[in-house]
């Protein structure tokens, strides 16, 4: 029997995770899947193949099966036999999921170039390249099967290699032309999104203008046209370094009804805390503003507020939208808290921070209070909860969806609905949770689901805002259809139902990284819901004087919602933006 090679396990462990996550252990009753996957463990892979040749006899209709039984087949060294069964698994959807459709032609790839048909082996290598972006090529360059099919210039062109000599000009092109190729390819609606006059005139513009464009301006341009997607998961990423690299701007701000504010600075401008931003280089914010945001991905508005606090710290945007030079001093214009307006440079930095981060180094100056409130109080953590005696409710805040090496999800939702098993009311706080892995989401709602609170109009309240985002966006979907929860704070950074699902890319000249939505996800009970965002029941959003006096709105709506019950909601000082 041939070894196992390391690329064919990629094939089946993008399978097996799913399995793994979605199947339950009994004991007492397998089905031919769970054998199958039992058997497909072990070195011996001979006990497996007979048996799934009996499955799949049995069981015609299972596109699982039949890749199981291909990989087994090809894993004996019969991959003649396999192609059919992989064929068999896909014109079945295997598993219903991407992983499923993906692992299947990567090892439908390898079987077919070891049959020495390697433009039948780079078709599969090519669909799954650019629908999924899931090659990893150093994995095939590993290969001895692939040995023949990486040395044709098609496998270079795949890879995104250059040709040697490249001229800037040609080069920026090419950058162009594939991310296009991308779009068309791997987006669900790319091919409207490509034939859109948006689209066509600024990738016109951007060709016609590349000699005489400088590098910013490129960048600038293909970050504008991956934002045309218009999804909070296609987008070009800020480039972190190299000679293309951002840099960071001394301060921290966040957006409020009346305007961006400067939340925290470097020790040097720490009198610019509170200060209302007004312009960016003579441009008014709310031009300003739009410019920032065109670069950025959005599935609503409220992915603009929370991805813009990102997108204004970049010395390179703010150059960018008041036509200023990005290696000089950035100029603003700020109204400060005692009224005055002022004019003010901040230097771009190498980034050393995360501009992502909610909140600022230690060593800078902030307007939050000293005592952080609860809900900012443990950011680093995935998942924690404690008690709130004097509501008698459990808070639990979920930063991520995800596992840790400690605790999985399941399990933190296990140990919360037994903190919650004597009646007591659960807050749920997902307004720092930016997503992760959705298919951990059906474990984690098991365990509240058997609480009766779950069903009692009251008892559960979930905290949502403008960081809420992709797989906590379905997780809020998910606790609004199958529970009766009550939701507080802002509108969610996620549609009920979005074009998502991170597929990474790297533009080989420039190095450009970003992703493109390659997936549509229906959070709702329906594909006709066209709701921007998950609103909340009670609009609780933080004010500037909240955050300096550490006060949570959502958090004291909650409590004077259970103080006095049927009662209607109090207006809260920052009103919807």
């Amino acid at each position: 029997m041939m070894s196992r090679s390391v690329f064919s396990r990629i094939g089946l462990l993008a399978v097996l995770s799913l399995a793994a996550l979605a199947t339950p252990s009994f004991a007492q009753f397998q089905t031919d899947r769970d054998r199958a996957e039992a058997l497909l463990g072990v070195e011996d892979l001979a006990p497996a193949e007979a048996f799934l040749r009996q499955a799949v006899a049995r069981n015609r209709d299972d596109g699982l099966l039949w890749f199981y039984f291909g990989y087994a087949l090809a894993e004996g060294g019969d991959c003649l036999a396999a192609l059919p069964a992989f064929d068999q698994a896909l014109a079945l959807g295997v598993n219903g999921d991407r992983n499923g459709l993906y692992g299947v032609r990567l090892r439908q790839a390898e079987c077919l170039a070891g049959l020495g048909r390697n433009r039948e082996a780079l078709d599969a290598l090519t669909e799954v390249y650019w629908r999924w972006g899931r090659v990893d090529f150093d994995a095939v360059e590993s290969e001895p099967a692939f040995a023949q099919l990486i040395r044709s210039d098609a496998y270079r062109s795949l890879k995104g290699e250059l040709p040697p000599g490249l001229s800037r000009e040609a080069g920026w092109l090419s950058d162009i032309d594939r991310l296009e190729t991308l779009m068309q390819r791997r987006h669900l609606r790319g091919l409207a999104i490509t034939g859109s006059a948006g689209w066509q005139a600024l990738i016109t513009q951007l060709r016609q203008n590349v000699a005489r464009s400088s590098d910013l301006q490129m960048v600038s341009g293909l970050m504008r046209l991956a934002a045309l997607g218009d999804d909070g998961h296609t987008v070009i990423y800020p480039p972190g370094g190299g000679a293309l690299g951002f840099h960071l701007l001394p301060v921290q701000l966040y957006r409020f009804a009346d305007g961006w504010r400067i939340m925290a600075a470097a020790p040097d401008h720490a009198a610019l805390l509170g200060a209302r931003l007004e312009a960016i280089g003579g441009v008014p914010i709310d031009q300003a503003e739009q410019g920032v945001f065109a670069h950025l991905a959005r599935d609503n508005r409220y992915t603009l507020y929370w991805l813009g606090s990102v997108g204004l710290q970049f010395a390179e945007l703010s150059a960018l939208v008041s036509q200023a030079s990005a290696t000089e001093p950035i100029e603003w214009t700020v109204r400060l808290a005692d009224g005055s307006r002022q004019s003010i440079t901040l230097p771009g930095q190498d980034i050393a921070r995360d501009p992502m981060a909610i909140l600022p180094p230690p060593d800078w100056p902030r307007v939050y209070s000293e005592d952080l409130p609860l809900w900012l109080s443990r950011l680093d953590e995935p998942f924690w909860l404690t008690e709130l005696p004097d509501i008698s409710a459990i808070y639990a805040q979920v930063n991520a969806v995800t596992n840790t090496d400690e605790e999985s999800l399941a399990g933190f939702a296990a140990r919360l609905g037994e903190r919650a098993s004597n009646g007591e009311t659960i807050i749920l706080d997902l307004r720092h949770n930016r997503g992760g892995n959705g298919y951990l989401i059906e474990g984690f709602m098991r365990p509240l689901l058997a609480l009766p609170q779950s069903q009692q109009r009251g008892k559960v309240f979930v905290l949502i805002g403008r960081r809420t985002f992709s797989a906590a966006g379905e997780l809020t979907g998910t606790l609004g259809q199958q529970t009766r929860a009550v939701f507080v704070g802002e509108p969610t950074a996620a549609r009920p139902t979005l074009y998502a699902g991170d597929t990474p890319f790297t533009l080989p000249y420039s190095g450009l990284e970003g992703s493109i939505s390659s997936h549509y996800f229906v959070n709702a009970l329906s594909s006709d819901d066209v709701r921007p965002w998950f609103a909340p029941d009670i609009h609780a959003a933080p004010s500037l004087q909240d955050f300096i006096a550490g006060r949570d709105p959502a958090l004291e709506a909650i409590r004077m919602r259970l103080a006095e019950p049927g009662q209607a909601p109090r207006r809260f000082p920052d009103q919807p933006i």
